[in-house]
């Protein structure tokens, strides 16, 4: 008779966490008491759930079984508790995070600081990095992706493009002046990133859609966008941020909008999950911070879908 349900809970942590040790971070449980209640859990059941070497876990036959098992038991168990307080049919939980730096300047802080004071029984683990992240090994529940993403057994959610322009202070357009056609930009010092080779050529889109290959060279490089943005605003060069910022920064006279009619090339934005099966809570909160997720994006375009 299975008596805590604390340890099924660890259970299915590391199992789509892929570790004790990441499931450990994620539950905010030392990984050795992870570990024994892993232990306490097998033998209560009477057989191993979990295979265990020096790199990774894996699920045994029974391990496989009992996971699915234990998905709807956890998910009947809160039905039970709603049932009978409906207090507990509010969003609840916790929804571990991943965005990229780009993000945070337009608004999703704010969003999900909201989002926590309409839902008192939420909480959030927000993870920004414009590095890669391993959503399983992490534990995360969403990872917010910028760009193509290679083949992958995660879940994908497309919520939409994002759009960069060209941008340069005034600064500098005034001591080395501006381009008037792409052509012209290999003329000038361009604020390229360093991803992991230096970056040669942007990939542009004019009007009509016309495309547009244009070389590029320049004195500064990084793989940090947001050393990218300060070099920009420095005066160091022509580089490329977000419609919505740029908008924002010619109306405040921070930056010009160097050939406007071109951008770019739009790049998807994604949402990543892991391959697990979800409660059907974990699903209804995860459904509900889709859209702040989509706001962001919108604002990052300046309202361009």
């Amino acid at each position: 008779m299975l008596n805590d349900l604390k340890n099924i809970r660890a259970f299915i942590q590391i199992v789509d966490s892929g570790s004790i040790t990441a499931a450990a971070r994620v539950l905010e449980e030392p990984a050795n008491t992870v570990g024994r209640m892993i232990q306490r859990l097998e033998s209560e059941i009477g057989c191993n759930l979990l295979l265990r070497s020096t790199r990774k876990i894996s699920l045994t036959d029974e391990g496989r079984i009992f996971y699915e098992k234990a998905i709807e038991l956890l998910d009947l168990a809160r039905q039970a508790e709603e049932a009978v307080n409906p207090k507990k049919g509010k969003l609840l939980g916790t929804l571990r995070v991943a965005v990229r730096t780009t993000t945070i300047q337009f608004g999703i802080v704010e969003d999900l600081v909201k989002f926590i004071s309409d839902n008192s029984g939420i909480r959030i683990q927000l993870l920004v990095s414009d590095g890669p992240i391993d959503v399983i090994e992490n534990g995360l529940d969403l990872s917010l992706r910028i760009g193509a993403l290679a083949d992958s057994s995660l879940k994908v959610i497309s919520i939409g493009n994002v759009y960069f322009g060209l941008a340069a202070s005034s600064q500098y357009v005034k001591i080395h002046g501006q381009p008037t056609d792409p052509l012209e930009l290999k003329n000038y010092a361009c604020v390229r990133a360093y991803l992991p080779k230096p970056q040669r050529s942007w990939s542009l889109v004019g009007p009509r859609g016309k495309k547009m290959d244009v070389s590029i060279d320049g004195p500064f490089e990084s793989n940090d966008v947001r050393a990218q943005s300060s070099a920009i605003y420095a005066g160091l060069g022509i580089g490329l941020r977000p419609l919505g910022e740029i908008k924002d920064a010619v109306q405040k006279k921070k930056l010009i909008h160097i050939l406007p009619n071109w951008q770019l090339h739009p790049i998807n934005v994604q949402l990543l999950m892991p391959p697990k099966q979800l409660s059907s809570s974990k699903r209804l909160l995860i459904e509900s911070v889709i859209p702040l997720f989509k706001n962001a994006i919108l604002r990052m375009n300046g309202g361009q879908v």
